[in-house]
């Protein structure tokens, strides 16, 4: 279980980062003392949020970040993997968003591995969640041959689950395409895999954010800053509060704070205050395909069964596809 109570979290709000991103970084990196929490020779494994094929302002990590991510860490380890699994419903693989996020030329450069976690060694395990009896196909490179976990993911709404930032940047470690089946039980699931995986740190990629209809397909907004933590429920209050929501009203994340994942506010240390970063107010929302995935499939696993696994997955695609080829990705 990750334990937070009693330890005084960093976060590090960096702005203005865009031409000057690795050293923003690096500061950032410093002030919460990563070099004390990684140590040399450490086996990391970086999650990005690859939830489109190629670099989406907004979407995905962007590439120049987890470049100069690299290039620091690399001087600590040369045993660093990035991790992403394929597409929901088999929309791409992996590989194909290693490939258009850059991530195989950063391989060749700095000897990082590219891990497809749906091709990879699977261990079956009932997630530490009590009450629940979940059992999940999950990675062994995650569960037991890392020591350093850093989740990267974007600043963004989700129509969904409201926020999408470092907890909800874990559900790309499940392997399975079908991780749409599971949708009725995410926030336990959540909670269970910060549990299995003990993600370290959190550095929210705030250079492009996402408002309104996150995670894919809402309004861009360039916000040119980095949230860098070395307590992953510290960057979820840290990110939260930067756009201006509640992270009580996230149902994952008030889950998360009843298993001790989240801190208690007044043992985060900022290096300035966290409202002086960004001065866009996010608000998640729904047009009327999403409002009724939330209160079908998204809600229900029978009805996610149906949906998308019966013949009935037709006529959904038929429906879909009245908004364009994209949406369907």
């Amino acid at each position: 279980m990750v334990k937070v109570s009693g330890a005084r979290m960093r976060v590090y709000l960096a702005s203005h980062v865009e031409a000057v991103l690795e050293d923003r970084l690096h500061k950032g990196l410093d002030w919460i003392g990563f070099d004390k929490l990684i140590p040399t020779g450490a086996r990391i494994a970086i999650k990005p949020n690859f939830t489109y094929p190629r670099y989406k302002q907004g979407a995905t990590t962007s590439p120049a970040l987890l470049k100069a991510l690299v290039k620091i860490l690399s001087r600590r380890t040369s045993n660093i993997s990035i991790v992403e699994s394929d597409g929901g419903l088999d929309a791409w693989t992996a590989d194909h968003a290693f490939e258009g996020h850059g991530i195989t030329k950063l391989a060749k450069s700095f000897g990082v591995r590219p891990v497809n976690l749906s091709r990879s060694d699977l261990v079956e395990m009932r997630l530490p969640v009590p009450g629940k009896n979940i059992t999940l196909s999950l990675p062994r490179l995650l569960l037991d041959q890392t020591d350093i976990f850093i989740t990267v993911p974007v600043l963004k709404t989700h129509t969904q689950t409201g926020v999408s930032l470092g907890i909800k940047n874990l559900w790309g470690c499940i392997p399975t395409t079908k991780r749409l089946l599971y949708h009725s039980m995410l926030p336990e699931i959540l909670v269970g895999l910060v549990k299995l995986f003990r993600p370290i740190l959190s550095i929210i990629d705030a250079t492009w954010a996402m408002d309104g209809l996150g995670p894919m397909y809402g309004d861009v907004i360039k916000t040119d800053c980095l949230l860098i933590s070395n307590n992953l429920g510290a960057g979820e209050i840290t990110g939260c509060r930067a756009m201006g929501i509640d992270f009580s009203n996230i149902r994952h994340l008030r889950l998360a704070q009843t298993h001790g994942i989240l801190p208690d506010e007044n043992l985060i240390t900022y290096n300035r205050p966290s409202d002086s970063v960004i001065t866009h107010c996010f608000r998640p929302k729904r047009d009327l395909r999403q409002t009724l995935v939330h209160y079908g499939p998204f809600r229900s696993r029978v009805l996610s069964r149906l949906i998308y696994l019966s013949p009935l997955s037709a006529v959904k695609d038929r429906i879909l596809s009245f908004a364009g080829p994209e949406r369907l990705k």
